[in-house]
């Protein structure tokens, strides 16, 4: 308790009194550091094959700054970070649900406190994905690109705002194609997925349009020996 009274008997070695001797002196007691997470939120999003961030926060609701923390994320061990301030947002990668734990926290005063039921517990769910787009054979110009979407696994994701796209640009497969400007033209398909207030652009990796354009240029080199008349 901060700014307790003490009570401090004076007495001979012997164990006789002197004299009752009331001393009063204040003491400062120290809170001992204490931890909670910022309303984290329970899902995040991540890619199909690759990681993202926790993004967790904690608050620091008792103690002095600046503390040191020591957390797992995981199997990964974090020790003696320095926290300035009484906010810290664990940002660490991870591809698959993930437990994160404070076990300990020190802060100015030397006060240390060891936890073992502060966690939080990160669930992680996938954004939609895309099948891969076949190759395309050549086209002629003036026709029409007949053109199937790649499946889409949405992953428990919502998934919206689905389109081909020409050269960065949305294509409907009603265009006729012209030889100079789609000739070796870039073509992928394209969806938005929202996971957990998360929206993100997800494309396919692009295939080559190639169109003819029916010209045909060729070059005609006659040559002889010696030109034969009257039939010869």
């Amino acid at each position: 308790v901060s700014g307790a009274k003490a009570t401090v008997k004076v007495t001979k070695s012997s164990g006789v009194n002197v004299s009752n001797v009331s001393v009063q002196q204040a003491v400062t007691v120290n809170d001992l550091p204490q931890v909670s997470f910022a309303a984290p939120s329970s899902t995040i999003c991540v890619d199909a094959d690759s990681k993202e961030s926790t993004n967790v926060v904690v608050n620091f609701t008792k103690g002095t700054p600046n503390f040191t923390i020591s957390y797992k994320v995981g199997d990964k061990e974090f020790t003696d970070v320095l926290v300035e301030g009484t906010t810290f947002p664990i940002v660490e990668d991870i591809t698959g649900d993930t437990n994160i734990a404070i076990t300990q926290v020190v802060d100015a005063n030397q006060c240390a406190n060891t936890f073992g039921n502060v966690t939080h517990t990160v669930n992680t769910q996938k954004h939609a994905t895309l099948a891969d787009l076949p190759e395309l054979g050549e086209v002629c110009e003036g026709t029409e690109l007949t053109l199937t979407a790649p499946k889409v696994t949405d992953n428990g994701a919502t998934v919206s705002n689905q389109k081909w796209m020409l050269n960065d640009e949305e294509f409907t497969t009603d265009t006729k194609l012209v030889y100079e400007t789609h000739n070796n033209a870039s073509l992928y398909y394209s969806i938005t997925s929202s996971c957990n207030g998360i929206t993100k652009e997800i494309e396919t990796d692009p295939v080559t349009v190639q169109v003819i354009n029916g010209n045909v240029d060729f070059d005609l080199t006659v040559s002889a020996d010696k030109i034969l008349a009257g039939g010869e």
